[in-house]
């Protein structure tokens, strides 16, 4: 029986992800309905215009994809305020992608489904997280878990700026979630990931550079949103360590984080577009497209995999591999600010 039911959340896997692939396919034509151009501007990575609607086709295989998991697992509370938090967020962003929303507006809404999901789901958030009764912690616990959910939705809005990175991210982040959730036996939580990774993955497709199609702010403050939920649901569920999603998604946290946290000290507009992103950077020493998503994919997979690992260690030595990746973050930063600043010398001299 239960051969068959993993044969059958396989099969959901499958069709959902060749529905996203078709889904994505059809609206990146001009002929569809929904279609909506993304102009290449000064601050863009692209230089002709690109259908930026691809997120409609992922959120809708992904809620396809649940409903039919629904009839086949019994689902929790949590379960459906993560549902309703999703239609919420991906409505507005729809909404925001053609009517140009006010940023404060968004802001508003990102807390108030950030808010409702806490208060409603019976796995969100919990002191078992970190595995202490203190109740003096509920309170910063709440606050925690409100802040990293805005921020996963809104990380993963600054971070979708170059063809195959925001849908990468997506396939291997939940990807690895997945696998967390079969390993201990959660096939509810697994197989919920799953759909997400395969939804992206059908976008990928589209998306890899050069890209024929982008996702668009409906696609991904989705995605953070549902990144920032299953983060808290899986540790308060121990099926992974607190600390393991931020391992997972550290390619997009440490960019996104380092960047605005840099903007701010300069007293730039941090809500206004940009091209001083780790990944941008990388651009501008001279590395394609196509070779920096690609590092970046091995950077995703190597963090992933980390956090797999992690599972199999002796308890409390998953800190050394913490500890391990806090240096390899230190010393990629560094060689990337050390060529930058070493060419922008060498332009100098030239231009002396």
């Amino acid at each position: 029986m239960i051969a068959q039911m993993h044969l059958i959340v396989l099969a959901i896997a499958y069709f959902t992800a060749l529905a996203s692939w078709l889904g994505c396919r059809n609206l990146s034509k001009p002929s569809s309905p929904l279609y909506r151009a993304d102009q290449p501007n000064h601050r863009s990575m692209h230089s002709r215009p690109i259908a930026a609607n691809g997120g409609i086709a992922i959120i809708l295989c992904i809620l396809l994809a649940w409903s039919a998991l629904f009839l086949l697992l019994p689902i929790t509370h949590t379960v459906h305020w993560i549902v309703i938090g999703l239609i919420v967020i991906a409505g507005l962003s729809l909404a925001d992608d053609y009517l140009d929303l006010s940023p404060w507006l968004r802001l508003g809404v990102h807390v108030l489904v950030a808010f409702a999901a806490l208060l409603a789901g019976d796995a969100l958030p919990s002191r078992r997280m970190f595995g202490t009764d203190i109740a003096a912690l509920e309170p910063v616990l709440w606050i925690a878990s409100l802040l990293a959910i805005i921020w996963f939705i809104n990380l993963y809005n600054f971070m979708d700026g170059m063809d195959g990175s925001a849908g990468g991210m997506g396939v291997i982040g939940f990807a690895v979630f997945s696998v967390f959730g079969w390993l201990v036996g959660d096939v509810l939580f697994a197989a919920m990931t799953m759909m997400v990774a395969v939804a992206c993955l059908g976008f990928l497709l589209l998306n890899f550079p050069p890209a024929d199609l982008f996702m668009g702010d409906v696609g991904a403050a989705s995605l953070g949103f549902l990144a920032g939920v299953f983060s808290l649901w899986g540790a308060s569920e121990k099926i992974f360590s607190w600390w393991l999603p931020i391992l997972v998604f550290s390619p997009f946290i440490v960019d996104a984080t380092l960047t605005l946290l840099q903007r701010a000290l300069k007293g730039e507009r941090i809500w206004e577009p940009h091209k001083k992103h780790y990944f941008q950077r990388l651009i501008d020493m001279g590395w394609s497209h196509r070779k920096t998503v690609t590092s970046g994919y091995f950077l995703m997979a190597a963090c992933g995999i980390s956090a797999l690992v992690v599972a199999y260690l002796p308890e409390g030595s998953g800190w050394y591999m913490a500890l391990a990746w806090i240096c390899i973050y230190t010393l990629l930063i560094f060689c990337i600010h050390f060529i930058l600043r070493k060419r922008s010398r060498k332009r100098q001299r030239s231009a002396g």
